[in-house]
């Protein structure tokens, strides 16, 4: 595993593990919510079919889209009831998860190695 995936995932299961359910949930849309924006895009600059055609297509489904709705008005429903110290935690939650689909992306594309081969 990459670097950047590496730590990603780690991210991901130490908030899943070691984090309230609302902070949780918040980097669960965050991942679900930027898949939905990049790939509509993607979709909206489209001239002609993509190999990466079936991607294009599944996570702008309208079934994905009525998910990710969901997980945002389910999301705004548990902050509200939330001190304001869990509502600045989960936007940190958020930025953070932002911050490393940005790196998951630029590692796919540009590639990545560890500084040191494991064998």
């Amino acid at each position: 595993m990459l670097p950047t995936c590496h730590a990603y995932v780690q991210f991901l299961l130490a908030t899943a593990y070691g984090r309230s359910f609302p902070e949780a949930f918040t980097v669960l849309y965050a991942a679900e919510k930027a898949y939905l924006d990049a790939w509509t895009w993607v979709k909206e600059k489209q001239q002609a079919m993509s190999p990466w055609q079936a991607f294009i297509e599944q996570w702008t489904s309208p079934a994905f889209r009525e998910y990710v709705q969901w997980l945002g008005q389910t999301l705004d429903a548990l902050a509200e009831g939330t001190s304001e110290t869990m509502r600045a935690a989960m936007r940190e939650l958020f930025l953070l998860t932002a911050q490393y689909e940005v790196r998951f992306w630029d590692m796919a594309w540009e590639g990545e190695r560890w500084p040191v081969a494991l064998p």
